[in-house]
């Protein structure tokens, strides 16, 4: 407990008080939708009579996006057609895409606190921009977020700092941390000059996050209150 304590107060923002946005990641930070990506992903596998994964497998192929996810998931062999299962992923998970996905433990008693702080935030997500949207629309409070963005057609993903960088501009604020629970959401903040905050218990470790550059790893989401300030 004391070696996070110091962790936390040497993570303190000078500008909390006033001036801090938040950007979250969602997959892993936010909301654990491994379970529903693992399920569509292990049936378009199935009907394909590929060799599926388990649920742990699916936490390294998630974080890069899609097509990534679906590359990886597929056997060595079949990578020339991964549009072809990715179309066919997309169109399962989205009809299934909140099946079993929710929110974190206190994430959403989280999310009211800092809005009642009037804490800027936002969602950027290497997913697909829709489901980003119909996944923060369904499970979080209208009004939540001040802008959510999945990955859309020409954008660049996550670590590119690019559409970090949007986001935040959009928001306002004199400094801003990125809170996410993979490498490459660390790479992200760090490329943008963002405070980069890990989360554990989602898709990575730790110690993984450490590695990529976390300034503090938090366990519990009220944690996240005290690095931003009161």
């Amino acid at each position: 407990m004391t070696g996070m304590l110091e962790q936390m107060e040497r993570a303190r923002l000078p500008h909390a008080l006033t001036n801090t946005a938040i950007i979250f990641d969602l997959d892993g930070t936010l909301v654990d939708t491994l379970a529903d990506i693992a399920a569509a992903m292990n049936h378009v596998l199935g009907q394909h009579e590929l060799p599926t994964h388990s649920l742990d497998a699916y936490r390294g192929f998630i974080g890069m996006g899609v097509l990534h996810l679906v590359r990886s998931a597929l056997p060595a062999a079949c990578d020339g057609d991964a549009e072809q299962y990715l179309e066919a992923f997309r169109e399962r998970y989205t009809s299934h895409l909140v099946d079993r996905s929710q929110p974190y433990p206190g994430i959403p008693e989280l999310l009211t606190e800092l809005g009642e702080r009037r804490k800027p935030m936002s969602v950027l997500s290497n997913k697909p921009h829709g489901p980003t949207e119909r996944l923060v629309a369904t499970l979080f409070a209208p009004s939540t977020f001040h802008t959510i963005r999945g990955h859309r057609a020409g954008a660049a993903l996550k670590p590119d700092p690019s559409e970090a960088l949007r986001v935040f501009d959009a928001m306002g604020g004199t400094h801003c941390v990125f809170v996410g629970d993979s490498e490459v959401d660390m790479q992200t903040a760090l490329a943008a000059s963002m405070t980069p905050i890990g989360v554990s218990g989602g898709l990575r470790s730790a110690t993984a996050l450490e590695n990529a550059g976390a300034k503090v790893v938090i366990d519990e989401p009220w944690e996240l209150l005290e690095l931003v300030g009161i």
